[in-house]
């Protein structure tokens, strides 16, 4: 089959291509990253195209015969009462058998069984949306005593008709049964309702909650890890060259929307204009937060030093 000539193309390919980079560290090491990914979806998408392309050529060079039998499995009639099981299957075989084919007056028999079966749907659906529209029309012009009447039904447990609930101008729960054409009290339903959904919207929020601690005790752990190496960035600060050298101060970091230290705030009334600056911090400093922190001036460097 093809393909297998194309796998062992393949093969043949990656077998050359190990046998080189067992010599060349740099090839083997720029084919894991980029080479090899690029191949494998390469590779993949050249076979979905091939596949799809003998699927294509297999089913164009079918024998009337096999079309038939194709389709005639794909309908199923004697199983499913004889309606076609899979239109979308069986049609276009039944299109590609010729009116010369010995093959063609079963074929036509199916297409009849076929287009009888997609006309009485077309039927079916249009007779359901009359009745939808015949239903709308009546409910927006029953009189509100037959509203009221439906109303009562629905409560009884005689009628179960889908309702719409709102609130009132007087701020009470409200429902109808005729799309909003007239409105009573709520017996209960439209409360409950709405009880259900703010303990879904409250389980939401405290999912919520429970997933950012559970983020925010992650980017504690990373920060107590980061406090054994430190981490350059440059960042919008107060501090400036009027720093005597070794002079500490106690800071506050804010960090940018991505959670990232952004900001170093040294003095509550900066006398200063704020500068963008690198500053080499000792601990984490994605912590989404606003922390504290002991910042010096080392040289021509300035340091800062976690304290929470």
């Amino acid at each position: 089959m093809w393909t297998g000539s194309v796998w062992r193309g393949i093969y043949r390919f990656f077998a050359a291509w190990h046998r080189q980079t067992q010599t060349h560290p740099l090839l083997a090491a720029f084919s894991a990253f980029f080479v090899l990914p690029c191949v494998l979806l390469g590779g993949t998408l050249i076979y979905m195209a091939l596949s799809e392309a003998y699927d294509e050529f297999k089913f164009n060079h079918l024998s009337p015969a096999e079309h038939l039998r194709l389709a005639q499995g794909a309908c199923r009639t004697a199983q499913y009462g004889g309606i076609c099981a899979d239109l979308a299957t069986a049609t276009p075989h039944l299109n590609k058998i010729p009116h010369d084919a010995p093959e063609y007056g079963d074929a036509h028999k199916l297409l009849e069984v076929i287009r009888l079966q997609q006309e009485a749907a077309a039927e079916r659906q249009r007779q359901n949306l009359a009745k939808q529209e015949a239903e709308r029309l009546r409910l927006a012009n029953q009189t509100r005593q037959e509203s009221y009447e439906q109303m009562q039904r629905n409560v009884a447990g005689t009628a179960r008709e889908p309702y719409r609930c709102a609130t009132s101008t007087a701020g009470t729960q409200i429902f109808s049964f005729d799309n909003g054409h007239y409105w009573w009290a709520d017996d209960g339903r439209c409360a409950a309702e709405e009880l259900k959904r703010q303990a879904a919207a409250e389980q939401r929020q405290s999912e919520q909650r429970a997933a950012h601690e559970r983020q925010q005790k992650q980017r504690d752990e990373d920060a107590q890890s980061s406090s054994y190496w430190p981490t350059t960035l440059r960042v919008d600060t107060d501090m400036d060259s009027f720093w005597l050298n070794n002079e500490e101060r106690t800071c506050t970091t804010s960090p940018d929307d991505k959670g990232r230290v952004a900001r170093v705030n040294c003095s509550a009334n900066a006398s200063h204009q704020d500068h963008s600056i690198p500053v080499k911090f000792w601990g984490g400093v994605d912590r989404d937060t606003v922390s504290d922190w002991k910042c010096r001036r080392e040289g021509d460097e300035f340091i800062c030093r976690a304290i929470d």
